[in-house]
């Protein structure tokens, strides 16, 4: 039309009538994306956390309706972000090379299932490229699993992985690399006060306060296993780290340089490194970090 003006009433009706019905589709069109988006979610949400017997007619016809590959071994890796972001906009930022993974968003939180031969080096890449779009982000890995009803477990250990990593202050971590922590999440409550209390007690009653600096020694030279180099990561002399030495082995009775010793110190102190211990619900036990003083 070169000259609106020159439009008839009966044409200004039938624009005005296209217009609508085109309006209305694409209402129904994005609606119905929306549910579609919903129902694949709801379904991935159900797989990741094992929610009753996954069936597999089911699953297949899924993966067929959605274009979803869970074919061969997967791994559930988490991020977590500082506020909320759509999945499709983490999307976006997925490392280039390799199967597309399924990522979808719960919050401030993005889920990813990923055919990865190395998927620690997917994830770190992943954790930047969300770092750069988003701000501040924690990855964690679960383990590479070969059956899809195994991805409950994979997403259970990232989970437990993302919550240790995010009271760290570190940014990335596979579940292999917290096995410590996460073994330590299987203790009950009492058996981990008592392992805490006989390990550092008097070291902390020394110290009188939880990040003191006996325990900071302590720490640095287990982590060494070199009283020199311990000494140059705290800044300290030589001369005082083996005096700080000699009094905590005085405080604990103990010789740090028996293995046996050293094990049980090391458990001891990941377990109190800035966690404390509080009920998950149902499925055991979980971290949550302390917000300052002595831990219970």
């Amino acid at each position: 039309v070169s000259d609106p003006d020159s439009l008839t009433l009966r044409q200004r009706l039938l624009i005005r009538q296209a217009s609508f019905a085109a309006a209305l589709f694409v209402a129904q069109a994005q609606a119905s994306a929306e549910l579609d988006e919903r129902i694949r979610t709801l379904f991935l949400e159900d797989l990741v956390n094992g929610s009753g017997e996954i069936d597999l007619a089911i699953l297949r016809e899924r993966a067929r309706l959605f274009a979803w590959d869970l074919d061969g071994p997967r791994v559930v890796v988490l991020a977590r972000l500082s506020h909320e972001v759509e999945g499709a906009a983490a999307a976006r930022c997925v490392p280039p090379g390799g199967a597309t993974p399924l990522v979808w968003s719960r919050g401030n939180e993005i889920v990813a299932i990923v055919a990865a031969a190395r998927p620690l080096a997917w994830a770190e890449a992943w954790q930047k490229e969300l770092a750069v779009a988003f701000g501040v982000c924690r990855v964690a890995v679960g383990s590479v699993v070969a059956q899809p009803h195994e991805l409950a477990r994979s997403h259970a250990e990232a989970r437990d992985a993302l919550a240790i990593v995010e009271t760290r202050g570190e940014v990335l971590a596979s579940h292999q690399a917290v096995a410590v922590e996460r073994m330590l999440l299987g203790l009950g409550r009492s058996a981990l006060s008592n392992l805490v209390a006989g390990q550092l007690g008097p070291l902390e009653a020394a110290d009188g306060q939880l990040d003191g600096p006996l325990r900071r020694t302590l720490e640095a030279y287990l982590g060494h296993g070199n009283a020199a180099l311990a000494a140059r990561e705290l800044g300290i002399h030589y001369n005082t780290m083996k005096h700080r030495l000699g009094r905590i082995a005085t405080l604990l009775d103990c010789d740090l340089a028996h293995p046996p010793t050293r094990l049980a110190l090391n458990l001891a102190l990941a377990a109190r490194r800035g966690y404390d211990l509080a009920v998950r619900g149902p499925s055991g036990w979980g971290w949550a970090s302390t917000s300052g003083g002595r831990s219970s």
